[in-house]
């Protein structure tokens, strides 16, 4: 990484998520203060490379170093993580269609390959009262008793239709149809967010809003619907 390249190069640097861990994380660090280049970083993971607290610590620690100086930094192949890597200072964060294009994929083991497997029977769509993605079923669960006002989207894609046209569950996997209505959706309102939380005199604070926002919401259904709801930890 200390070997000259062209001013207007960008490295490319794919690391698996231990990386990101205390453990490991001063390796990182010392190479990436090595490095004059801009830099573009890839996380390698099963699943979540930002699944854990560690992980996005590590991370907001590596951006910190990384950024020092007014370096050029991207973050690559990445999910709504990309919002506040921008709103932070990041230069760039390309966020993913797919699961499997937000991040660098891992092999399974059997257990956690059944488990993949059994998730790809019903759609995965963008909640924006959660700021994250949540399955159908969820709003399957929630709507009865908490109204339909979660389910509700004005978006171009959905039309003013329900996102509960997603609670459904497939024997074999969701059709591709059905998956690009919900990416259509995902796209645009994740969109939406992005701009807002960007465009804000304050990214950081609008971020930050956005985020205590999804916790209140994810209580109060949990308070109401006795429905647990799981949120990412890259919105802590």
């Amino acid at each position: 990484m200390t070997d000259p390249v062209q001013v207007d190069v960008v490295r490319v640097v794919s690391l698996h998520e231990a990386w990101l861990r205390r453990r490991h994380l001063g390796c990182v660090l010392d190479f990436v203060r090595w490095c004059d280049n801009p830099l573009a970083f890839v996380f390698a993971s099963v699943m979540d490379p930002f699944a854990t607290a560690e992980g996005v610590d590590g991370f907001r620690e590596l951006c910190q170093v990384a950024e020092a100086g007014g370096r050029r930094v991207e973050l690559l192949r990445t999910d709504l993580m990309g919002v506040p890597f921008a709103a932070h200072g990041g230069s760039l964060g390309a966020i993913g269609l797919t699961t499997s294009t937000r991040h660098h994929g891992l092999p399974m083991r059997r257990t956690q390959l059944d488990t993949y497997r059994g998730r790809q029977l019903c759609p995965l769509v963008f909640v924006p009262a959660l700021a994250c993605w949540q399955r159908g079923y969820v709003l399957g669960a929630v709507v009865p008793r908490l109204g339909a006002g979660i389910a509700a989207c004005g978006c171009g894609p959905c039309d003013d239709r329900s996102l509960l046209r997603f609670d459904r569950t497939w024997t074999s996997q969701v059709p591709q149809e059905v998956r690009e209505d919900a990416q259509a959706h995902d796209v645009a309102e994740w969109s939406r967010l992005a701009t807002a939380v960007l465009s804000a005199s304050q990214p950081g604070v609008a971020w930050a809003t956005i985020c205590a926002g999804a916790f209140r919401t994810a209580g109060h259904i949990g308070d109401t619907c006795k429905v647990k709801i799981t949120l990412p930890k890259s919105l802590t």
